[in-house]
């Protein structure tokens, strides 16, 4: 995607008291992109975490129209982490490039790395993004 076709896309770090006015046209992406990934989605923890501002809500848009939807939070340890938690939505080939304000936001708030739990397919989406690590698990 180039030119003025790119520029027609954008992202928009929602404010965390405006959340609840968005939360209706962005729940199933964000549902659907934890599913998609094996994770359980908690709606009320969710909802919490983000009008407290431990989450974030990102949206990727174009005229009024939402195409996608993204968490992230900030992990404190040895360093700063920026955490994408989930992400969904459609046509991810439209809106996939705006992530770097994502990186943008998190270098200004001091962080050292983004970290993202996802599925083996983000490896070839986020070819600029290192697999450093795996996560397994076993049901009981």
């Amino acid at each position: 995607m180039h030119g003025t076709l790119a520029r027609e896309y954008k992202v928009l770090c929602v404010p965390p008291k405006e959340t609840w006015r968005i939360w209706p046209r962005v729940e199933a992406f964000l549902r659907g992109g934890q599913k998609a990934g094996g994770e359980y989605f908690d709606k009320v923890s969710t909802l919490i975490d983000l009008r407290t501002g431990h989450l974030l809500l990102w949206i990727a848009y174009q005229d009024q129209k939402i195409l996608a939807a993204a968490l992230t939070r900030l992990i404190k340890g040895d360093d700063l982490v920026c955490q994408l938690v989930t992400i969904g939505g459609s046509g991810m080939r439209r809106w996939v490039h705006l992530r770097s304000e994502i990186e943008s936001y998190a270098r200004d708030e001091g962080c050292s790395r983004m970290r993202l739990y996802g599925r083996a397919g983000w490896k070839r989406v986020l070819a600029d993004y290192q697999q450093t690590g795996i996560i397994l698990e076993k049901r009981l």
